[in-house]
């Protein structure tokens, strides 16, 4: 799975009004978020992420069984 995000603001705003960098503050996987990172740490008026997951359909652990 490939998902890819970006966005810009280009007029200014007010610092409530920017872009939210998604956090997670768990250990656990919560998707399209960036792990331990706290609610609301960054804010940015121009952003891109890229979150890629690839499972190989078994063929890393066939090799070990």
């Amino acid at each position: 799975m490939l998902n890819f995000e970006a966005g810009k603001n280009f007029d200014t705003v007010p610092l409530a009004l920017q872009n939210i960098i998604p956090g997670n503050q768990s250990y656990g996987i919560v998707p399209n978020t960036f792990a331990q990172l706290n609610y609301y740490e960054f804010v940015a008026d121009t952003y891109s992420t890229l979150h890629i997951e690839h499972h190989f359909n078994g063929k890393i652990l066939s090799y070990i069984l």
